[in-house]
Order: structure tokens, then C-alpha cells, then sequence
């Protein structure tokens, strides 16, 4: 059932790719009987377009890192296994820009949580590091 599906579903996309692509390559012609540069200053859009929108957000989906386990079974049981693993999954979100960051500390991308840590800030997570007020006192 999943294989059908999934076999209907790609060939529609297939061909409705191929309809867009075709009725994109007619615009361009009809575009560059205008002037021949008109022609590829449209192609160069399409494509840029395609790059920016389609492209580059699947790229940042493929390269951004995995979440680590959180199965109980799977954590290490050594106290300095713990931190590194806590520290990993602190600093999970690492590949998020300082702009990212400095919106969502403003406010602007998401309510501000007075909970949000640094990337690698364990204090208080785990077991043994010092929480900010016994730090402060």
C-alpha cells in the first residue's frame, strides 16, 4: 500500500514538475522575443529562485545536526560522559546564527524564556556543576 502510494504520489510530482517546466521555458521565449537579454535575465531569476526557496532550505534541513538520544538505557553512566552528553545537548542548537539568537533574546522570534542558557551553559542541568546562585552568593 505504502509503495503505490508512495509510486502515485512521485509520479504526479513528476509530472506536474515537467508541466511548470515547460510553461517556464514558453515564458522565457516569449520574454526573449522582447529582447534576447530579457530571455536569460528571466532564466537567471527562475533559477535563482529555485536555488534560494527550494534548494538552500533543504540543504539547511540535511546539515543541521541531529538531536542526540534521550533513551535512559543509552546515557552514560560516568559522571564526566554525563557532562560531555550534557554539554552536547546543550550546545545543540549551535548552528543557529548570532542574529537568530540575538531576535529570540529580544524577543522578536519567540516569547523570551528566562530559562534560555548560552550553548554549553550545564549549570544546573547536570548533576555536580553549580547553579548560578550558588555561583552568585
Amino acid at each position: 500500500m505504502k509503495r503505490n502510494l508512495l509510486l502515485i504520489l512521485s509520479t504526479l510530482f513528476l509530472v506536474l514538475a515537467l508541466i511548470l517546466l515547460g510553461n517556464m521555458l514558453v515564458i522565457g521565449d516569449k520574454v526573449s522575443l522582447l529582447h534576447p537579454a530579457l530571455g536569460w535575465l528571466f532564466y537567471l531569476l527562475i533559477l535563482f529562485l529555485i536555488v534560494r526557496f527550494l534548494l538552500y532550505p533543504v540543504y539547511r534541513v540535511l546539515r543541521a545536526p541531529a538531536t542526540p538520544s534521550l533513551d535512559p538505557e543509552q546515557l552514560p553512566a560516568d559522571k564526566e560522559e554525563l557532562v560531555s552528553y550534557g554539554k552536547l545537548l546543550a550546545c545543540n542548537n549551535c548552528h543557529i546564527t548570532d542574529k537568530k539568537r540575538a531576535e529570540t533574546a529580544q524577543g522578536k522570534s519567540v516569547k523570551k524564556d528566562k530559562g534560555l542558557r548560552s550553548s554549553g551553559d550545564t549549570r544546573g542541568i547536570v548533576p555536580g556543576d553549580r547553579s548560578p546562585a550558588e555561583t552568585d552568593g
